[in-house]
């Protein structure tokens, strides 16, 4: 291993023995040396153990752990952050791509500000059809107010999840949820606690490949999972949110706007998955938590920026709407006129039409396929 290395990779791994040893060499072949490799394999019947093994019986960087018994995407990710001691760290997950100077160009940006909890590049996602998204990063500045709203509310907040972390900042806070049993909605937490840690920087290149919607990752067993359990994990998520909300500096008013905005984000993924599942009764959101009331917006927006107020009223638009169909679709007129009475009152909303050109934005964006590296265009090696 690297004497007192400055960075730690953080590569949790569970059933992946198609594609963890390309994972691995990209992860040797950082431009920045000088760094500590830690792989976590939740219990695994492939060949994902030998591989890891032999990769790092040729590069004295990587240390292998192997669990008998099956963690669980957040416990296995949690067992890597607890055994990190650089000062920085970052999660490389196992189906991933990193360009060569990942690190190198992310460490750069944080070395250069010392206030700054985490540094993002953009990521490209391939899905199976070679369809390709780019996912901009974003520099997060302001208060623990201003950039814990735009981890929960802005939809382009970037990719938190494949950030460079400052150690010193993130700990003890910057974890997935203990308690969780399936990981469901477990970044969601995990963002807002990352964002809270202190400024975000972005560096505006394509450096992290993923492919998306691959058969067989965690997003498929969420699909199998009974909603009472992806319940029981949103009610850790939401716990963790408030405590990360309690422990900001901000006051009462900016507190009750980001138990607002946290019961919007948490909502509206639950609500997706209520409707993939065919659930015909909705959770409320005070079965999650007591302190989720979302019905109406709280007058504390009055007191927060126009921009943020738009994308917090976007939000509440959104999650009705996503409600509105879903009582329709199951033909509950009631239900459904009631909800309607909410999107009446966002008559005036003006935060629509500037996130619609955004995402028209996104959609418009098309790449060249030299940006794709060749490993993802042939999709069986990833599927």
């Amino acid at each position: 291993m690297t004497s007192d290395p400055q960075v730690t990779l953080c590569i949790p791994t569970y059933q992946s023995e198609t594609f963890i040893e390309r994972t691995l060499g990209h992860a040797s072949a950082q431009s920045h040396r000088n760094l500590r490799v830690l792989v976590s394999i939740d219990q695994s019947t492939d060949a994902t153990e030998e591989i890891c093994r032999r990769y790092a019986a040729a590069d004295s960087r990587f240390e292998v752990y192997a669990h008998e018994s099956r963690m669980g995407w957040a416990h296995n990710l949690n067992f890597l952050l607890d055994k990190v001691e650089s000062e920085f760290f970052c999660i490389y997950f196992h189906d991933d791509i990193i360009d060569p100077r990942y690190l190198e160009l992310l460490l750069a940006e944080l070395i250069s500000r010392p206030d700054a909890a985490s540094s993002q590049a953009d990521t490209l996602h391939v899905d199976p059809r070679g369809r390709q998204r780019r996912s901009s990063g974003r520099a997060q500045e302001g208060s623990d107010f201003d950039r814990v709203v735009a981890a929960l509310a802005d939809p382009f907040v970037g990719s938190p999840l494949r950030a460079l972390i400052r150690t010193a900042l993130a700990k003890p806070d910057v974890r997935f949820p203990a308690a969780s049993v399936q990981g469901f909605g477990g970044h969601i937490p995990f963002t807002a606690a990352l964002l809270a840690a202190g400024p975000v920087l972005h560096v505006p290149e394509i450096l992290y490949w993923r492919p998306d919607k691959r058969k067989g990752g965690l997003v498929d067993g969420w699909k199998k999972t009974p909603i009472r359990d992806l319940v029981s994990d949103h009610r850790i998520n939401a716990r963790e949110i408030l405590e990360t909300i309690d422990r900001c500096e901000a006051t009462e008013a900016e507190r009750t706007v980001m138990r607002f905005v946290a019961a919007l984000h948490l909502m509206a993924v639950l609500r997706q998955r209520e409707t993939g599942a065919g659930e015909r009764t909705l959770v409320a959101a005070t079965e999650i938590s007591s302190a989720f009331e979302i019905d109406t917006p709280p007058d504390e927006l009055r007191e927060i920026s126009a921009r943020q107020r738009r994308l917090i009223l976007a939000a509440h638009v959104d999650l009705v709407r996503r409600e509105l169909v879903h009582h329709l679709s199951h033909r509950a007129v009631r239900a459904a006129m009631d909800v309607a009475n909410d999107i009446g009152w966002m008559d005036a909303l003006v935060g629509v039409p500037e996130l619609g050109r955004q995402y028209l934005g996104v959609l418009r964006q098309r790449y060249l396929p030299s940006q794709i590296p060749a490993e993802l265009r042939t999709w069986e090696l990833v599927g």
